[in-house]
Parts: structure tokens; C-alpha cells; sequence
């Protein structure tokens, strides 16, 4: 198995927009629509399909409402093409800590007055998920190597005039849902520091019982990596997660904050 890490992340944010916060998370909008491909008749006979795909309507030629893709996360965050719509739930101050959300499915928000806001995965706009670390390879910004959240993140908040080109080669984008307790897993339960994992729900039992061995990166008091250590141990599978798609991967949650950013 190839584990990763996943966190609970922390934002800053706002409940009104302004130029400083100014990057809405938006709650699943009403005209996303889910095709259950896998209860058509047809599904079994070709391999390679998903079950399910998800879209919008949207009229055609002849004045007929025909399933399209959804909007990309290019057409929503640059083009805002749900701006206006009342969908926004808070408003974030940086456009990278809303893209690391997007792939780590739950964070806590700290808005102005020193009140909080817990968000959590509602919906996929169904697009195919893109590493975006694989993007920054291929264009040689980044060794393969030297590929981690850490690296991405540095290289990026030094080159901001990169950012857009690099996020919005990954289509696939994220809406939340406000939630009291968390972080909650595709379960609908919360999710326990190195104790949970993400898995694929197509190949894998929900909520199974798993042991694993693996090893766990150490860090120094200035989060420069210094080793690893094994960490051997039984885990639920509780959570899934866009880029957990294929056999031989697992999402490994690590807590929250900064301290669980960098594992």
C-alpha cells in the first residue's frame, strides 16, 4: 500500500466579502444533478464505466435539457460562474488554503470576531481529480523527488503569478456543508487522528477493520524533515477521497492543524 496524509485544515475567513477575504467556499449548489450509471441496464456490458457521473442541464439546439458536465473549477473560481447565487457559505483570504481544502475535505474556520466555522464534503462537481504536484513535474517546476504538499505550497506562494494555471489544472472541485462536529468521514461519523483511513469505497468494505504497517515522516521544530518512523496498528476504514481511486492506496488521517499539515 502507498499511504498518504490527510488533515483537518485551519482557514481564516469571513461571513461577508471584502478585497482581503474575498475566495468563497460554496455549499453544494441545487443544480447538480447525479446519473446512476450503474442502475442502467447497459453498465455491466461495458467495462471502464463509472457508476455514477454527475452534471447540470442544460438546454441544446432544439430546446431540449441535456445532461452536460458541471462547471470546472477554471469556470467557477475564475470565471465565477455560481457568484451571486447565494451559495457561499464564508469567504477565505487565500486561494491555496481553499484548493488544500478542496483535497483534504474538511477544515475549521476562523472568522473575524474570533468565532469558528466547521466545514465538511458535500459534493464533487464530478470533474476527474489532477495532481497537481504530477502538473508541476511535467512542466519542470518541481524535481519528482522533491514532490510533497509543502513543496507545492512554498514554490507556489513564491511564484503567485503561477497559481492560477497550476489550480486550475486540477477540474475537480469540492462543495461543503456547515457541520457542529467533525471532521466527518464518508461515513457521516467523525474520523480519528491515526486511527482512520481513506480508502476506495468501489474495492474497499466501508468501515472495515484494517491493520497496517507503514512509515510516518519526523520533522524538526522548524518542519524540515529529518526521518521517519514505523507505525504499525489497526485502522477503519471511515473516509474516501478523490485522489483514492485504485488498489494498493490509502488516505491516512493525522488530526488537525499545523503539527498534522506536515505528516
Amino acid at each position: 500500500m502507498l499511504f498518504t496524509g490527510y488533515y483537518e485544515a485551519d482557514l481564516k475567513g469571513s461571513l461577508t466579502p471584502s478585497d482581503v477575504y474575498c475566495w468563497p467556499l460554496y455549499r453544494k449548489p441545487t443544480d447538480l444533478y447525479r446519473v446512476e450509471l450503474s442502475a442502467f441496464p447497459f453498465f455491466p456490458k461495458f467495462k471502464g464505466l463509472p457508476p455514477l457521473l454527475r452534471g447540470r442541464l442544460s438546454p441544446d439546439a432544439y430546446g431540449n435539457a441535456v445532461i452536460v458536465p458541471y462547471y470546472s473549477r477554471e469556470e467557477i473560481d475564475y470565471r465565477q460562474k455560481l457568484l451571486g447565487k447565494g451559495l457561499e457559505i464564508v469567504w477565505i483570504d487565500d486561494p491555496l488554503e481553499v484548493f488544500f481544502l478542496h483535497i483534504q475535505g474538511s477544515g475549521i474556520v476562523e472568522l473575524d470576531p474570533g468565532k469558528t466555522l466547521r466545514v465538511n464534503y458535500d459534493e464533487s462537481n464530478g470533474h476527474p481529480y489532477i495532481a497537481i504536484g504530477r502538473v508541476m513535474v511535467q512542466q519542470g517546476l518541481l524535481s519528482p523527488d522533491n514532490v510533497s504538499m509543502q513543496s507545492i505550497r512554498d514554490y507556489l506562494e513564491k511564484h503567485p503569478e503561477k497559481v492560477k494555471d497550476i489550480l486550475i489544472s486540477n477540474p475537480s472541485y469540492v462543495f461543503f456543508r456547515e457541520v457542529k462536529e467533525g471532521p466527518l468521514g464518508s461515513l457521516g461519523v467523525p474520523v480519528t487522528a491515526f486511527r482512520s483511513i481513506a480508502a476506495d469505497r468501489f474495492l474497499f468494505p466501508k468501515g472495515g477493520l484494517v491493520y497496517i504497517e507503514t512509515q510516518l515522516p519526523v520533522f524538526d521544530e522548524h518542519g524540515n524533515l529529518k526521518g521517519s518512523k514505523a507505525y504499525s496498528g489497526f485502522v477503519l476504514n471511515q473516509d474516501t477521497g478523490g485522489a483514492i481511486r485504485r488498489p494498493g492506496r490509502g488516505d491516512f488521517y493525522t488530526g488537525y492543524g499545523k503539527a498534522s499539515r506536515l505528516i
